[in-house]
């Protein structure tokens, strides 16, 4: 029972850590698990995203797709695009641009898919 018990609080500890590190997004959850956290809860959200929308993607999306930009078209492009949204990695850059680096690389993405179809059919 009692290594249990510990399992729960490291992984407790691991989500806040997480959660710290990726954003307010979980820590805005657990903080409203109780029955009177639910209102506290929401005025932390409230408060915190005060002129800052809360954005749609997460790490992960970024991560995946910035793997599939670099499988696209190159690297390189890649590290521009991550250098364009104000870091130096892609670990670095900021919840506040995951929406729009995510929206660029797809763009990015579609057009090199569908855009090297089109002109080969304009030079037959």
């Amino acid at each position: 029972m009692a290594i249990e018990s510990l399992i729960q609080e490291l992984i407790a500890e691991l989500k806040a850590n997480t959660a710290a590190l990726s954003g307010a997004k979980t820590t805005t959850k657990s903080s409203s698990k109780t029955d009177e956290g639910d209102d506290e809860g929401k005025k932390t959200t409230s408060t915190k995203g005060k002129g800052k929308a809360t954005p749609k993607h997460d790490a992960e999306a970024v991560k995946a797709v910035a793997i599939k930009l670099m499988d696209a078209i190159d690297k390189p492009t890649a590290k521009k695009l991550i250098k364009k949204h104000g870091a130096d990695a892609l670990a670095d850059l900021k919840p506040e641009v995951y929406d729009a680096f995510v929206a660029e690389a797809e763009k990015m993405i579609s057009e090199q898919e569908g855009g090297g179809e089109g002109d080969d059919d304009d030079n037959l």
